[in-house]
């Protein structure tokens, strides 16, 4: 698995976002619900279109030469692992810096 994957469960999950308010209505009337839902939804691909530029780069410049240079395949495996890795830091930081709500 690596850093495209990661990005295409990302893109499901907003996708996953839209359906639940779709099904899982709350107290609001279910066009207000999926409305909600689908702006929460939007708002995730958006933050991801990056990571899709990135992701098509890499399935473009660096996988095909993954079979014909093991280093190029381990290098790209490594690169996204720190990636990954470097977001999850960065995420965690937001979240214990962020006030919280009452």
């Amino acid at each position: 698995m690596d850093f495209r994957d990661n990005v295409y469960y990302y893109s499901r999950g907003a996708g996953l976002v839209m359906g639940n308010s779709f099904l899982f209505l709350g107290t609001y009337k279910r066009s207000y619900s999926f409305r909600n839902g689908a702006l929460r939804g939007i708002k995730i691909v958006t933050g991801l279109i990056p990571f899709f530029i990135i992701a098509g780069w890499i399935e473009s410049f660096i996988t095909r030469y993954a079979d014909a240079y093991p280093v190029v395949g381990a290098a790209a495996i490594i690169l996204s692992l720190s990636a990954i890795s470097i977001l999850l830091f960065i995420l965690i930081i937001y979240i214990k810096q962020r006030p919280m709500k009452d």
